[in-house]
């Protein structure tokens, strides 16, 4: 028997039923976050030094990437 299910093997290979297992498997997928975690402070306190520091030094890519986030 497959586990779970409580059909034999030969019903396993029944075309509905196949198609049932998938339709179950793709309705029930865990979710996962896309976009990692992190943490606010972690990234503030970061934005204070190098290569963000000092202002009249920094290119203006990391200029704009410490104005998006302060």
């Amino acid at each position: 028997m497959l586990s779970g299910f409580g059909v034999r093997r030969s019903q396993s290979r029944e075309p509905s039923i196949h198609k049932f297992r998938q339709g179950a498997f793709i309705k029930h997928t865990p979710v996962r976050d896309k976009v990692p975690v992190w943490d606010l402070p972690v990234v503030l306190e970061a934005l204070k030094f190098s290569p963000f520091k000092p202002l009249e030094e920094i290119d203006l890519d990391l200029l704009m990437l410490k104005t998006v986030f302060c």
